[in-house]
Parts: C-alpha cells; sequence; structure tokens
C-alpha cells in the first residue's frame, strides 16, 4: 500500500494524528480524541480518521468487546508502522515530542478510565 503523508499537512488531519501518535499506549480511542481535539465533535473525528485510513496512515483495530459497566469501547486508532517509518523518515510527528503534549494535557476521569483500558495487540 501506498503511503499517502501529504494529507498529514492537512490541519484538521493532522491535528488528529498527533494525538493518535501522542497518545501514551499509541491506539486512542474516539472518546479519548474527541476530548483531546476539542474542536471536532466524534463524527467529525471518525470522518478526519477514515479519510487517514484510507490513506494508510493509521490503522482502526477492534477489540472484542467485554461486558462492561462503563460502556468500553472496542475500536482504537493507530499508525501504521509504514506511516511511522515515513514519518520518521521526513521527522514528522515525533513520538516523543507528542507523548509530552499529550500527557501535559489535564484529563478528567473518564479519559483516564479510557487510558487503562486494554488495547488490540496489533
Amino acid at each position: 500500500m501506498v503511503i499517502d503523508i501529504a494529507i498529514a499537512s492537512d490541519k484538521d488531519h493532522a491535528d488528529i494524528l498527533a494525538d493518535v501518535v501522542g497518545h501514551p499506549a499509541g491506539a486512542p480511542t474516539v472518546e479519548e480524541l474527541d476530548y483531546m481535539c476539542s474542536n471536532f465533535d466524534a463524527e467529525e473525528i471518525r470522518r478526519h480518521l477514515s479519510t487517514l485510513e484510507d490513506a494508510g496512515i493509521v490503522q482502526i483495530s477492534e477489540l472484542e468487546p467485554v461486558p462492561s459497566p462503563s460502556d468500553s469501547p472496542t475500536q482504537f486508532a493507530k499508525l501504521t508502522s509504514d506511516a511511522r517509518e515515513r514519518l520518521n523518515a521526513e521527522g514528522l510527528f515525533p513520538q516523543e515530542a507528542w507523548q509530552r503534549q499529550y500527557t501535559a494535557v489535564e484529563k478528567p476521569p473518564r479519559i483516564k478510565e479510557l487510558e487503562a483500558l486494554p488495547r488490540p495487540r496489533s
């Protein structure tokens, strides 16, 4: 698959991509992205993630649903390994820098709960 990293230069896609890269587990849920990217609603985030997925930059992974009182999400967005290689080669979206930025944001209990969820392995 050809990776279209040019799409990452679009501000909206870049905002979401930065939070995918910065997430402590590298695979945020839409709800986590919705909190971090307050200028988008969940539907807009899904649309942008779909575009990034079509470009080969992110992969949406599924986790088998587990019965839980907290309505745990089952979909997670993660950077593809090919995209990470291309972004590294271009010097774009350095993981350590974006993780520091992500970690510095104050998060409510629900987002902290989501961050602690298990993630798909691949």
